[in-house]
């Protein structure tokens, strides 16, 4: 019976308890992406990488994931009205007047960054840019822009600290698999060699 523990909703990263131990699972929640994690990196991602705190159980894996799918689907859309899917925007956002795109840009700023929509803020202020009535409208123009600068460098960010995690729970991993090894040079030390060995396709010449 899988636990969630812990989930990154709009990625669909989650961290699950079974009986053989905690998991990160990520999509395509294939069994050969699983990595096995201690309960401190459960921690250190929600208190540090922004991971929802979860616990719910689940009957089956199959409905675990279902839920997982479901989450990304939910993260993914915009609070209220549906946010355009890139290219689409263009099409619908012409036709607005200026203080319906005025309501859009507080919606990119009040309620999808602060709930971590990043890619669709970016989308979503990348298409007003493109409308004349936003063109031509300095406060718009410049709210607009600032808006999508905010939210690629804050979708940036989130990528660069998923990276991390997953470097850290590589790290984790292979400390597992190579305990003497880790213990005298250290995990990372160690996952730097095993993506050297993987990067080259050997074992030896390793400089």
């Amino acid at each position: 019976m899988p636990k969630l523990l812990a989930i990154a909703p709009a990625d669909g990263w989650a961290f699950v308890e079974d009986r053989d131990g905690v998991h990160l699972v990520r999509p395509p929640y294939r069994r050969a992406n699983m990595v096995t994690v201690s309960r401190p990196v459960v921690e250190k991602a929600v208190t540090h990488y922004a991971f929802e705190a979860r616990c719910e159980k689940f009957d089956t894996w199959d409905a675990l994931v279902d839920l997982l799918r479901a989450e990304i689907v939910r993260a993914h859309v915009a609070l209220g009205t549906p946010v355009p899917e890139p290219g689409v925007g263009a099409l619908v956002l012409p036709h607005l007047p200026p203080d319906i795109i005025a309501q859009y840009l507080d919606r990119i700023e009040n309620e999808l960054l602060p709930n971590g929509e990043f890619a669709a803020a970016m989308n979503l202020a990348q298409d007003l840019l493109l409308v004349h009535a936003v063109i031509d409208n300095d406060d718009l123009r410049g709210r607009a822009r600032e808006l999508l600068l905010q939210s690629r460098a804050l979708n940036h960010r989130r990528a660069e600290l998923r990276q991390q995690l997953v470097h850290e729970v590589e790290a984790a991993d292979l400390a597992q698999s190579f305990p003497l090894s880790a213990h005298r040079y250290g995990s990372s030390e160690v996952a730097q060699l095993s993506e050297a060995i993987s990067r080259r396709g050997q074992v030896f010449a390793i400089r």
